[in-house]
């Protein structure tokens, strides 16, 4: 039975607040337990984020409702499970299933974001891994009698429906999303990750941006009105290295911390370059005795100013420019960053038409709130803002951070200015906005029908018909109930090329989780003969004290037989460097012995998407011609991980030709400086160390 928007509870609140009690009352009563509870909420929390594969998520969602429903019966029975904790064997089976959940949590992580699905599609096939996991988690069930909640034939069902809706539409998407844009964006991800790292620090380090020799610079040869635009900043036309059309705009004198924070968004617009529809930022530089912003010169400006002048904006080439501003919402989506602000002003116009994204002024993390700063320029952004983010539900103190469901809404929006080539609510005050948005209320469609903007032939109608829906679509008060972004990419895509399209996929209804009455936390803990978690195995690893080794070896021993990558990683590394013996000297055939299994569990681990293992396992291969591809193969994947070890390797092979990679000296500082900012030593030393001659001749526009 479906709810209606009224009686639907906000899952992810309830369910947040309950595995806060659970997670904290399950460990005083074991801490493996605890573990499985904090996992369980993270897939949860992934799963209200999902941004593809939304169905898939929430059938692994309803899949742990089970576990879920089992911790709180265990906490109710504590006492009478006290003794089966201290079976090994039941101990066996709850690691096991961490195990397992640990690999549906990555799974989860992987089909919901563009770059872990890139990564994901490239390894293997969505449906097979989604089928044995569950078959794993069945097992495990199984064996801790925990299937008394669900009924698995019908999940069965609706899994295969799920997993049929989502992968037809998830492969098209991709190959589509490949063709537009072919470059990896892992490296862009973790390099904004590290300025904005740097931004929310207290640290004084500073951003470092590319400075610009004035004398690059010329004037445009054949002076326009055009080449000067604004008023109190104004923008100005050069010409770049004598071919680029560039845009110059004044900088305004700000405070140091000012400075910063526009540092680091210049920092991130510049790392966003390898989009075409994004609007490129190359340096700053001194001009006119001005510090000046340069940037990719749009020869139209504006879109709003577009739509408010003489020229005619015809529907097949609205759907052109909607489709290209979803391409690069996208492609920031895959890159960890939302814009915050879309709207036709923040949409810049080439010559050729072609739309691009600027203004990342309110640009955020995904995992960020929505910023003071916007509160103070809110009349800036009201018309385009999601009834979830609205001042009014701000003021409720309500935890509601601002996600991609925010942007499709704000793109809807958009989508519905151009059609109607005017703002949305024009003659509505802030208050009324507020009311009218947050009492479900939209602009109306009548304008779409008007005769100046549809000459009335049937291709005209099919776009707008086309635009009505996904901009409904898109604007639909629940969060939840919104088009996801691969849809709508794909609805766009083929809109772009004038196709009429097939009815979309009906949302699946939520399930909700019932609450259990938890109770007080107990301060009964067994000292019992217990398997160690991973965790606790790295910590006695890191830790100093004498014999602590043995237990850490113990505990990746045990938890390698469960199946645990990250524990079959770790008892590789203790087999290829003999730390199992503490301190005993091996003979040179036990250290090749242990090296060789050492190998094949690193490839074991490294496959099952461990970053360092990955890296050991490059490196763990003899040095021959025949193993150069794979050496390069993994250690990219490590890198593409954010194993700093293997970014700092990955640049210096990139920077110096090693291993027969042709010598790319903008990748191997890319690398470097990503591994130093991680706090590699040896990547500092060489950056530091580069003579700044050789810096200057290498161009960093990327």
């Amino acid at each position: 039975m479906s709810l209606n928007n009224s009686e639907k509870p906000n899952v992810a609140s309830e369910i947040a607040n309950i595995g806060i009690k659970i997670g904290s009352s399950l460990a005083s009563l074991n801490p493996l337990l605890g573990a499985i509870s904090d996992i369980i909420q993270s897939v949860w929390e992934i799963n209200e984020s999902a941004q593809y594969n939304k169905k898939i998520a929430k059938s692994i969602v309803g899949r742990l409702l089970s576990v879920d429903a089992a911790l709180k019966f265990l906490l109710i029975q504590r006492e009478d499970f006290c003794e089966k904790f201290k079976d090994l064997k039941y101990q066996e089976s709850l690691h096991t299933l961490k195990n397992v959940l640990d690999k549906i949590k990555t799974f989860t992580e992987q089909v919901t974001q563009l770059r872990g699905l890139e990564k994901l599609i490239l390894a293997q096939t969505i449906e097979k891994t989604y089928k044995e996991l569950m078959e794993e988690y069945e097992s495990c069930l199984s064996s801790l009698k925990f299937t008394m909640i669900i009924a698995f034939d019908e999940q069965k069902r609706i899994d295969n429906e799920s997993l049929k809706s989502d992968i037809e539409e998830t492969k098209k998407f991709m190959e589509d999303f490949a063709n537009y844009h072919k470059e990896q964006t892992n490296l862009v991800y973790q390099e904004i990750k590290c300025v904005k790292n740097k931004i929310e620090s207290s640290s004084d380090d500073s951003i470092d941006l590319r400075k610009i020799e004035s004398n690059l610079f010329d004037e445009p040869p054949h002076g326009s009105s055009n080449d000067r635009r604004g008023k109190t900043t104004p923008i100005f036309k050069m010409i770049y290295r004598n071919a680029i059309d560039v845009a110059c705009k004044p900088i305004k004198k700000i405070t140091a911390v000012d400075e910063k924070i526009l540092n680091a968004k210049l920092a991130i617009q510049r790392k966003l370059s390898d989009c075409p529809n994004i609007l490129k930022f190359y340096g700053l530089s001194t001009l006119e005795l001005n510090d000046v912003m340069v940037l990719e010169w749009a020869e139209k400006g504006n879109l709003k100013e577009i739509y408010e002048s003489d020229e005619k904006l015809t529907w097949p080439l609205k759907a052109h420019i909607v489709f290209g501003i979803c391409k690069g919402i996208t492609y920031l989506n895959s890159v960890g960053v939302f814009h915050h602000d879309v709207r036709c002003q923040n949409v810049m116009m080439t010559a050729n038409d072609e739309p691009k994204l600027t203004n990342f002024e309110y640009a955020r993390n995904k995992n960020d709130t929505i910023s003071s700063d916007i509160g103070r320029k809110i009349l800036d952004v009201i018309h385009w803002l999601a009834p979830e983010k609205m001042p009014e539900q701000l003021d409720k103190n309500v935890s509601n951070p601002y996600t991609q469901k925010c942007e499709i809404f704000s793109f809807g929006m958009l989508m519905w200015e151009l059609a109607s080539e005017k703002i949305p609510y024009k003659d509505m005050e802030l208050n009324g906005i507020i009311r009218h948005v947050s009492d479900k209320k939209r602009e109306s469609f009548d304008c779409f029908d008007n005769s100046e903007l549809d000459p009335n032939n049937e291709i005209n109608k099919d776009i707008q018909d086309e635009f009505k829906y996904l901009i409904k679509s898109a604007w639909k008060h629940v969060p939840e109930e919104r088009i996801g972004i691969s849809a709508l990419y794909l609805r766009l895509s083929e809109l772009s090329s004038v196709v009429k399209k097939s009815p979309s996929l009906v949302p699946v209804d939520s399930r909700v989780n019932k609450s259990l009455v938890i109770p007080e936390d107990s301060q009964q803990n067994a000292n019992i003969n217990k398997i160690l978690t991973i965790e606790e195995g790295i910590k006695l690893h890191r830790s100093k004290f004498p014999g602590n080794k043995e237990k850490a070896w113990k505990c990746f021993e045990d938890n390698a037989k469960l199946k645990s990558p990250l524990a079959i990683y770790w008892k590789g590394y203790y087999l290829w460097h003999g730390s199992y013996q503490s301190g005993a000297k091996r003979s040179e055939e036990q250290m090749k012995k242990d090296q060789s299994e050492a190998r094949e569990l690193f490839k074991k681990a490294a496959d099952e998407g461990v970053a360092d293992a990955q890296f050991w396992y490059a490196f763990s291969l003899p040095r021959t011609e025949e193993n150069r591809e794979e050496f390069l193969d993994y250690l990219s994947k490590a890198a593409e991980n954010g194993n700093a070890a293997a970014l700092y390797s990955l640049g210096d092979v990139y920077l110096h030709g090693k291993a027969q990679v042709v010598k790319d000296q903008i990748k191997g500082l890319r690398y470097l400086t990503l591994a130093a900012q991680k706090g590699h030593v040896k990547a500092n030393e060489t950056l530091k160390t580069l003579n700044n001659s050789d810096m200057n001749d290498i161009d960093f526009d990327f």
